[in-house]
This record gives structure tokens, C-alpha cells and sequence, in this order.
């Protein structure tokens, strides 16, 4: 199976791994890939220059460091995902989530979230707590 890690994953993974379920921290070890969404490297990055976030190594070492950590790759943002993104219903406000949801359902992967929003809509998902 190939797990899309929603921003907070990746970030706790680095930062607080246990805050992750162990069920889905098995689940992550067992996968046969992980995926990081530039959709979340992009909103991290924001989020450090308005001053909402703080990375403690920074936003390029972390993105190094995560995907060396999980042995995975970044999956790019594709019009065809910006496109689903804006078709799916208006459930959940947040652009990165909705763009990550897009990838999710495009590309046959399932999403590691805790994000209590995300269920709504009809993705495979690996619950995270």
C-alpha cells in the first residue's frame, strides 16, 4: 500500500512521533511506499514565513530529512489534481487538505491524517490517532 502523509503527519514524524497511533505508525512501516505532497512542503513553507509554524531545522532541512527518514518521494502537484481539488465539494476549506485529497483520490493512494475534517469525503484513509 502507498500512504500520502497529510503536513501534520509528516511534521509529528519528525518532531513528536508519538503522537502518531501505533497502528498507524505500523501501518506507515509496513507500506510500500511513502509519498510527501509538495502540497505540504509549500504550505509549511508559508506557514514558517508568516510566522504561524516553526521548524526547527527549517523547511528545506526538514523536507531532506523526512523523506530521507521514510525512504520516500515527493509527489508533484498536477493540474489535474488542481483541477479535482477545486471540483470537490465545498466540505473542507483548506486548499493544501483539498489539493491533498485530489492527489489521494487521483493517484489510488491512502491519506495518514488526523485531520477530523477529511473524512467527509469518500477517501481511503489510515487514521492517525
Amino acid at each position: 500500500m502507498t500512504y500520502l502523509l497529510d503536513t501534520h503527519i509528516w511534521l509529528w514524524l519528525l518532531e513528536s512521533p508519538t503522537k502518531i497511533a501505533s497502528p498507524a505508525r505500523a501501518a506507515l512501516e509496513a507500506a510500500d511506499e511513502l509519498v510527501l505532497s509538495v502540497a505540504s512542503v509549500w504550505e509549511i513553507a508559508i506557514k514558517v514565513n508568516l510566522g504561524k509554524l516553526a521548524v526547527r531545522r527549517g523547511v528545506h532541512a526538514a523536507r531532506d530529512e523526512i523523506l530521507a527518514a521514510i525512504g520516500g518521494r515527493e509527489l508533484a502537484i498536477t493540474s489535474a489534481h488542481a483541477l479535482a481539488a477545486a471540483d470537490l465539494p465545498a466540505l473542507h476549506r483548506d486548499p493544501f487538505d483539498r489539493v491533498l485529497i485530489a492527489q489521494t483520490l487521483i493517484e489510488g493512494l491512502v491519506l495518514v491524517t488526523a485531520d477530523e475534517a477529511v473524512p467527509q469525503y469518500d477517501v481511503p484513509l489510515q487514521w492517525a490517532v
